[in-house]
Parts: C-alpha cells; structure tokens; sequence
C-alpha cells in the first residue's frame, strides 16, 4: 500500500521526520510500537458518537455475514478465512511470541459472532477511530507550547524558579517546532480523490439483498451525520472529526 510504504520511508522510519522532530527518538520509537502491537483493543474517543458508528458497522457487518455463513460451522470450515486468522496471528503482530501477554488476535475464528467483532473492529479502526485521532492533530500541534514534540531541558522540580527564559530554553528549537506543525498539518489533510465512509465504487457485493443492506448501512450513516450536526450547532466549538460524511473509507492521508 502506497501511503505504508511513504510512512516506512520517510516517517517513521530511523533518521526519518519522527526521529528528527519527537524527543522518544528512534529506539524510543520502535520500542513504544512494541508495545503497542502486542495487543488490539477499542480506544473510544467521543465515546458516545464513538458507539452509535460502532453500532452501524456492527449491524451492517452482522447483516453481510449473515448472507455468506448460515451457522458457526462455516465460518470454521472457511479455510480460507482460518488461514487470514493464522496470518495475522503469526505474522501480523509477532510480539506476542515468547511473551505472557499476548496479543489476544485469535489464530482462529470459531463463530460468527467472533468473525463480527473481529470485522467491525477493524473497519471501525481504519475508519472512524483514525479519522478522530488524525484529522484534529494540526489543531493540536500548531502552537508548539500546547503539545511539544520534545522538550531541551528537563521540568522543573522547584516552583517558582522557571521564568520566561526557562520556558523557551525548555521548548524545542525554531526548526524542530516547525517540522512538527508541518508534518500535524500534511496528516490533517484529505486525499484529493477521499471516498467517504458507506460510498463503495468499487462494487464487490454485486447481490441486490447486498446492495439492500450497504443503502441501508449509508442511511444509519446519514441519521447518525444528522445529529451530531444538530449537536454541534449548539456548541461554541463544533466537534467534526466522526462526522460520517468527514470518514474516510481507509487510512488515507
């Protein structure tokens, strides 16, 4: 994929911008996404949009699966589908060999109802968790005293003995500042050619029971659109970023 391939060769990568911006550094880099491939697990960010979209996908997924494995026993037969399992077991988080803690990815999948959560959890991650924790970084990162990417001196023990000269003495430099509002606003941005989440040109279920359920999915999208709107128009300060009609697809930056 085009966009991983990008981030392995100039983003995180050792030299790459990360390393020349956040304080972590290279090893610290590797070592925390150690820690973070060893296990998957929702983090819900604006908790309650969070599960009305978790909800949708789940009740999309549920109704898909349904038309493909009538019992538990097909999903165990599918060898193909055990086989993607073992993959990603082995091969897609292997931290988890030789550790107590594992990964929890399951090396099979023996229920439909496994083969949902693991669905919805998935596309719920490539989709509305990224869009949430993505598209509002350059409001965050933009004024460098509000998240610095490093800090020159260590905090200070004793109060009152910082002054204004301690402050910028302490925060990053002129150009590692800028570096790290440049790369928050490239990942704030969206592909010029996005596709939306629920908008699916590429038409893989082609069944008109199929096409039934994906118009029903992008309806419970657009109600769900509807009233965070309703929300936002409330607020001083709209919260946009699960949005449906702002979800990518995919991560696509």
């Amino acid at each position: 994929m085009s966009i991983n391939t990008k981030a392995r060769n100039k983003l995180i990568c050792d030299g790459g911008s990360i390393d020349k911006t956040f304080a972590i550094g290279g090893e610290g880099r590797k070592q925390l996404m150690r820690i973070g491939g060893k296990a998957y697990s929702i983090h819900w960010t604006n908790i309650e949009r969070s599960v009305k979209i978790w909800k949708a996908i789940e009740d999309f997924v549920t109704d898909i699966l349904n038309e493909f494995y009538a019992s538990d026993e097909d999903v165990k037969g599918d060898s193909e589908l055990q086989n993607w399992a073992n993959d990603i077991y082995t091969n897609g988080f292997p931290g988890h060999q030789g550790s107590k803690q594992g990964h929890e990815f399951p090396n099979t999948i023996a229920s439909k109802a496994q083969l949902v959560e693991l669905c919805t959890l998935i596309i719920f991650t490539g989709s509305a968790q990224h869009a949430a924790v993505n598209f509002g970084q350059h409001e965050m990162y933009s004024y460098s005293p509000n998240a610095p990417p490093g800090l020159r001196l260590p905090p200070p023990t004793i109060k009152g003995k910082a002054d204004m000269q301690t402050l910028l003495d302490t925060l990053p430099d002129k150009n590692s500042a800028a570096l790290a509002v440049a790369i928050s606003h490239m990942l704030s941005q969206f592909s010029g050619d996005e596709l939306y989440f629920g908008n699916f040109p590429a038409e893989r279920f082609t069944e008109a029971k199929a096409q039934n359920l994906i118009a029903r999915f992008r309806k419970a999208l657009d109600e769900i659109d509807g009233h965070i709107k309703e929300r936002n128009a409330q607020l001083d300060v709209p919260y946009i970023y699960l949005l449906p009609s702002r979800i990518p697809n995919s991560i696509t930056i």
